[in-house]
């Protein structure tokens, strides 16, 4: 890949803005667009239009940095954006990116307090009462936690956590009690 004119028009615009944080962003943009195809963006799939994100651009010769919010996650209910730091070498025509950082982009889902749920089912089974989170076997002395009723899955990261809590909280209320939890899933056995 040899220079091009999209290329040295961005080496001009920078070498005009100075050493530092680049403070014309509009300007930025207009000129590393044309030069992001002659870059080798390898192991890298930002498009030109995710370029109008670019936060905090600094220029430190032959180094461009800068950073941008990439929204991923947040199509699959994350409540995080990905925050990357991004390289472009101008002497080697490349682009990398550095760093992954995290931003809170909406408000996350309150904590659940797994305890009162954990009292309910464990007053429930260890008394041996219907519930619509229950699966009870013939003799009532096996018990299925129905867990996507009582937690229903949202956020991959946020209901294993939640359910590995509430798990922990049910085991030490019913274990007391006689109730073991058996091989599978959500399952707890009565031994008298």
């Amino acid at each position: 890949m040899g220079p091009s004119p999209a290329l040295d028009t961005l080496r001009r615009f920078l070498d005009d803005a100075g050493r530092g944080p680049v403070e014309n962003l509009d300007g930025l943009v207009d000129h590393l667009g044309p030069a992001w195809v002659h870059l080798n963006h390898r192991d890298t799939s930002m498009t030109i239009g995710k370029l109008v994100r670019i936060e905090d651009p600094e220029w430190s010769p032959p180094l461009l940095t800068f950073a941008v919010e990439r929204h991923g996650g947040t199509q699959f209910g994350s409540t995080r954006a990905t925050l990357q730091r991004w390289i472009v070498d101008l002497d080697a025509m490349t682009v990398s990116v550095d760093e992954r950082r995290f931003r809170q982009v909406r408000p996350r889902a309150p904590k659940l307090d797994v305890g009162p749920i954990a009292d309910g089912l464990a007053r429930h089974i260890i008394e041996r009462m219907d519930d619509e989170r229950l699966a009870w076997s013939a003799d009532r002395r096996q018990v299925r936690v129905l867990i996507n009723v009582v937690i229903p899955a949202t956020f991959r990261e946020t209901t294993v956590k939640r359910r590995k809590r509430l798990r922990s909280a049910l085991d030490a209320r019913l274990e007391p009690a006689g109730w073991t939890p058996r091989p599978g899933a959500w399952r707890y056995e009565l031994h008298e």
